[in-house]
């Protein structure tokens, strides 16, 4: 974690006045891609929402009310950190790819073993057989709630709670899953320990993607085995 400093030089009448941003977000490209997906699936959703289908109807509205989510978060976020009369300097750690993937790895390890022991139980087949519509609400849900509960809720809760703040935000999003999806306790108990691992990665990684990249794979497996 990086903490932000502020260096103060005096260079005659002038006074410089250095920022490091602290929690600075790492943004790779495949952020970028992931956004540009995002973005294209939206469009797409947007021709479920007159499905004669209700379930795709109201899967597609869900989708679009998770996206307004996304925007608000994203728009929130840019308002908290533009609070003040002086700017930090925003400034990103290394933009490797190779360290995404190692975070991914950690995440995605963490959940294979509980969808392991789901998918022994539980008949698993393509999203993509399923449907579009599917495919299109695991990407639009996994970063429209990484954009929201991560780069937004987490990012500015833990500017003032430290690393409490990540147990915060896993009881807001167990939470959320109550009152959104219905979910049975257990998945709630679920919930409460993914977010605490992606919170966990987050807090120490700033890398978003990774957690996004995880998260539409964990939406993906989970649509094929309770479809």
């Amino acid at each position: 974690m990086r903490y932000g400093i502020a260096t103060t030089t005096i260079i005659g009448e002038e006074e410089q006045k250095t920022f490091k941003r602290e929690y600075a977000d790492t943004v790779d490209h495949i952020t970028y891609t992931v956004l540009i997906l995002f973005t294209i699936t939206i469009f797409q959703n947007i021709t479920y929402l007159n499905s004669p289908d209700p379930a795709t109807a109201q899967l597609a509205l869900t989708s679009m009310a998770l996206a307004l989510i996304c925007i608000f978060g994203i728009a929130l976020k840019t308002f908290f950190d533009n609070l003040g009369i002086t700017k930090s300097q925003f400034k990103s750690s290394t933009n490797d790819l190779w360290r995404m993937f190692v975070f991914f790895g950690i995440i995605f390890g963490i959940q294979f073993v509980v969808f392991f022991l789901i998918l022994q139980v539980a008949p698993i087949q393509s999203v993509f057989a399923l449907g579009l519509n599917f495919f299109v609400f695991a990407v639009i849900s996994s970063t429209s709630e990484e954009f929201f509960f991560a780069y937004t809720l987490q990012a500015t809760i833990t500017r003032y709670t430290k690393f409490w703040g990540v147990f915060i935000i896993a009881g807001i999003f167990m939470y959320y899953h109550w009152v959104v999806y219905a979910s049975t306790p257990i998945l709630l108990l679920l919930m409460f320990i993914f977010r605490l691992v992606y919170g966990s990665v987050y807090y120490y990684s700033r890398r978003l993607s990774s957690l996004i990249l995880a998260h539409l794979l964990t939406n993906m497996l989970g649509l094929a085995s309770i479809a």
